[in-house]
């Protein structure tokens, strides 16, 4: 996984800025290596010297890269992140994805509180607006958005793209689709057991609860695809009607189409559209 090309995220049109990139190390743990999150930002210059708003970025796609680089961002804005510190394997295979899971354990771990330091780190900083920063988790980054935006006030809006709040629910469904071959007649009897197993083990509370505790100075866009094979429908249903139960206001659209893949250009420009005109409605970009 490879969040930090989400750093592309909004873009499609141009508006004459020009944009660099920053490294801001930080450190999860005392006495261990420095993870550096990448931010790109617009370049200051007498015409753009305001406080930039902040968008931190999360995603779940594999080999984006390509895609996302096709895009550059369109307004004045700090997009921040950083890659998930564990690569799983490409392919979602009983027995090496099983294998990993004490690392995945450790990077979820890693990447919950790492999300916690680079925020703090950033507030300290003068260029940035503080009153406008914002999370977008879109598909597996989903989680770790939510538990951020209920943890920390500080993120005003909360943008979730083809998100779930039911990880068990979900990593059936997925085994299913990967495993169908190799267990056959067994699939709808060990992808229940493995999926719950797997949720209990990976140190992940449920989205489903987190989102809850969304306050009523946040706001919440949710976005799920009308026809996803990744995320079941009554995975998507029950986000929503947890959001709602928040204080948050939430607002939710539907679009058509599969879960987003890497070359699924229309959908994601649909998406980077539809978050981009929410955010700057909102007053945070």
């Amino acid at each position: 996984m490879k969040p930090i090309f989400f750093l592309l995220f909004f873009s499609s049109f141009a508006y004459g800025l020009e944009y660099e990139w920053e490294k801001v190390p930080f450190e999860i743990e005392k006495n261990t290596s420095l993870i550096s999150a990448q931010a790109l930002k617009v370049k200051s210059t007498s015409t753009h010297k305001q406080k930039l708003p902040v968008v931190f970025v999360f995603g779940g796609f594999e080999g984006a890269k390509d895609v996302l680089l096709l895009f550059k961002p369109q307004v004045p804005v700090f997009l921040v992140s950083f890659d998930y510190p564990f690569s799983p394997p490409r392919k979602f295979e009983l027995t090496s994805s099983l294998k990993h899971i004490p690392d995945a354990r450790k990077a979820i771990t890693q990447t919950f509180k790492g999300i916690s330091i680079l925020l703090n780190k950033l507030k300290k900083r003068k260029d940035l607006d503080l009153n406008r920063i914002s999370i977008v988790g879109a598909s597996f980054g989903a989680p770790f958005a939510i538990d951020a935006a209920s943890k920390h006030s500080e993120f005003k809006a909360l943008l979730l793209l083809q998100g779930f709040g039911e990880i068990a629910s979900t990593l059936e469904n997925r085994m299913r689709i990967s495993w169908q071959k190799h267990l056959g007649p067994l699939t709808p009897v060990l992808c229940p057991v493995l999926s719950k197993i797997a949720d209990l083990i990976l140190p992940i509370k449920s989205p489903n609860e987190s989102i809850k505790y969304l306050r009523a100075t946040q706001k919440v866009l949710i976005i799920h695809a009308k026809d996803d094979d990744l995320i079941p429908k009554a995975v998507q249903e029950s986000l929503t009607q947890a959001a709602q139960t928040s204080g948050a206001e939430v607002t939710v659209k539907w679009i058509s189409g599969q879960h987003l893949r890497p070359d699924s250009k229309e959908q994601l420009n649909q998406l980077v559209r539809m978050s981009t005109v929410y955010l700057k409605e909102k007053g945070l970009l």
